[in-house]
């Protein structure tokens, strides 16, 4: 029997201005639920390393490892495989759990392989932006399922950070998360291939509080991106083929996927103008891409292709002050 009910990967890199807040919200949960926090630093420079031996000197149910800087995707790894709990959770060191957080998660685990549960995020403008509601709730079956999270999904079903994985389903089946574009998102995709579309819980109250600040996602013009984006759509193709054949939902995923590219090159491209941006999607888009997106991501991609340069003018305004 494992050691501890829940483990909670926490994984930190020069947070010493937001890990306390982090690191606070996890060790005061208010529950009968025994659990462990497993901090993982990926080669701090500040005085985040000083903090976290602070912590596991205080607290019998902490522990610590430390790496060299290799990203957060290595740093969870390095939590997966010191993991002793039935149950395992992400966190982020800027963000921060409620206090019932870990006790109606649990709750909803009953037969249950997996729990989502409601986020809020805190814009730095002073927004707040609640999800709460789960595409993967409205499935009849695995398909439904993988369809829903391909190519409807919010933010908060494709974050690994408000989501109680059953750590047995993880190192039965080696997953890990792979260090490349769309970590978060492949990791969770993987995870619901080896579960059923009824072995899902969920938490209908925002529970984690995701902070978006500005800078966070890099300024800076990425020239591998469109390669990197491609390379996760041949990720996602090996995962949901059957004999060698893929579901019809695939050009509308694939759509949102070219939809993210054109958002990274309004915000990041200074030379990226709409008629490049219609030319690019004029090829990678066709009717059938529509079909199996919502009204929301239809609208987007009609004037991302059609009205272009408006759409260009409306993204930046949208985006000003609200990226992570």
């Amino acid at each position: 029997m494992a050691e501890y009910e829940v483990s909670v990967v926490l994984t930190t890199y020069n947070a010493e201005k937001t890990l306390s807040r982090a690191f606070d919200s996890i060790i005061s949960q208010q529950t009968n639920h025994s659990f462990e926090v497993i901090i993982i630093d990926d080669g701090s420079s500040d005085d985040t390393v000083s903090m976290i031996k602070d912590y596991a000197n205080q607290y019998d149910n902490v522990s610590y490892f430390s790496q060299e800087n290799s990203g957060p995707s290595i740093a969870r790894n390095n939590g997966i495989d010191h993991a002793q709990g039935q149950y395992i959770l992400f966190s982020d060191d800027d963000d921060e759990y409620l206090p019932d957080y870990i006790e109606k998660a649990m709750e909803q685990v009953k037969q249950n392989k997996l729990v989502i549960v409601g986020i809020e995020k805190r814009l730095q403008s002073g927004e707040i932006v609640k999800e709460t509601h789960s595409v993967l709730e409205d499935a009849n079956d695995n398909q439904q399922m993988i369809k829903g999270y391909l190519v409807n999904n919010q933010e908060f079903d494709v974050g690994p950070w408000n989501k109680l994985f059953e750590l047995s389903v993880i190192k039965q089946n080696s997953l890990y998360f792979m260090n490349k574009i769309f970590e978060d998102s492949l990791f969770i995709l993987k995870y619901l291939s080896l579960i059923n579309y009824d072995e899902i819980g969920f938490v209908h109250t925002p529970e984690y509080i995701l902070y978006k600040r500005n800078g966070s996602i890099t300024n800076s013009y990425e020239k591998q991106l469109l390669d990197r984006c491609n390379e996760y759509i041949s990720d996602v193709a090996e995962i949901v083929q059957t004999n060698q054949k893929l579901p019809s939902y695939f050009s509308s995923f694939k759509a949102r996927i070219y939809l993210y590219y054109v958002h990274r090159n309004i915000l990041t491209n200074q030379s990226w103008n709409g008629k490049e941006q219609r030319n690019f999607l004029k090829s990678r888009v066709s009717s059938s891409s529509f079909s199996d997106l919502d009204n929301k991501y239809r609208v987007a991609l009609l004037l991302a292709r059609f009205m272009p340069n408006l759409y260009i003018k409306m993204y930046r305004k949208k985006m000003n002050g609200d990226q992570k």
